[in-house]
């Protein structure tokens, strides 16, 4: 009884977080993990990478991270998902992507994929909800 107790309480303590990939990562990430040290995708205003390999972002509300996904399948012209991850990590904001939302974090530590627990792809529905500044469900 006091193990059932113990996995509840500890389920209770992991938090749920959104991270936005290529879809072309997500084979490799579903065996690894996400790992910091991996590539930048985004250019800061003096030509270097935005933001830090030592680092994981994340968001804490979905439809940040839609509206992120979104944004990045229009600038790169590639399919992205939203990685749905429960964890125990510690984050710390993110002051850089904290510019454009309030519940972007980042973590250095490393997410096993047995912390992933739904990969999803933006719909039609879910752009347009977000257009509308609409909530969206990632976990259902």
């Amino acid at each position: 009884m006091r193990e059932i107790i113990n996995l509840i309480e500890s389920a209770e303590q992991n938090s749920v977080y959104y991270h936005v990939t290529f879809a072309s990562r997500v084979s490799k990430i579903m065996k690894d993990g996400l790992v910091c040290g991996k590539k930048r995708n985004w250019n800061n205003t003096f030509g270097g990478k935005l933001g830090s390999t030592k680092y994981i972002y994340l968001f804490t509300k979905p439809e940040d991270a839609g509206r992120w996904a979104f944004k990045m399948e229009y600038d790169f012209g590639k399919p992205t998902v939203i990685l749905v991850i429960r964890s125990n990590i510690k984050v710390e904001p993110d002051t850089v992507m904290g510019v454009h939302s309030q519940s972007a974090v980042k973590t250095s530590e490393s997410i096993p994929p047995s912390d992933i627990i739904k990969v999803t792809k933006l719909t039609q529905e879910m752009k347009q909800a977000l257009v509308k500044q609409e909530p969206i469900d990632l976990i259902s």
